[in-house]
């Protein structure tokens, strides 16, 4: 998963979950939105429960923003769009596209992803971080 802002505990919970059963789960997230311009803590919870729900997990800040938004699921499928993964956007935004069995896409998706999560530093949900 890619992700500008990650707030949503619930997102978290599922993401953890589905690793806990064996799927392949990790997020790279943008370090400014969701850590130094974090007021609320929100990010930096929602990160932090990943990371110690056993979710790798990676922080990126080499852009002056980070806005990929994606998931790719089972190498076949992608959720994609402006959504991002908070609970005001759950409540306040459709602007997502879902591109099921489209598996041309995925892979281009896929291939995508090990650039940017490689971008990305560690998180541990240590201050630092």
């Amino acid at each position: 998963m890619s992700a500008y802002s990650f707030t949503s505990p619930e997102i978290a919970q599922a993401l953890i979950d589905a690793h806990r059963r064996g799927v392949e789960v990790a997020v790279v997230a943008d370090q400014k939105s969701n850590l130094v311009e974090d007021r609320s803590g929100k990010g930096r919870i929602a990160l932090t429960l990943l990371s110690n729900g056993g979710v790798r997990v990676r922080t990126i800040s080499k852009y002056r923003i980070f806005h990929d938004k994606f998931i790719v699921i089972d190498c076949d499928s992608v959720k994609t769009g402006s959504f991002n993964y908070s609970s005001a956007a759950r409540y306040n935004s459709e602007n997502a596209v879902v591109m099921w069995h489209v598996p041309v896409i995925a892979r281009a998706y896929q291939e995508h992803w090990p650039r940017r999560f490689n971008d990305g530093r560690a998180y541990s949900g240590q201050a630092s971080n």
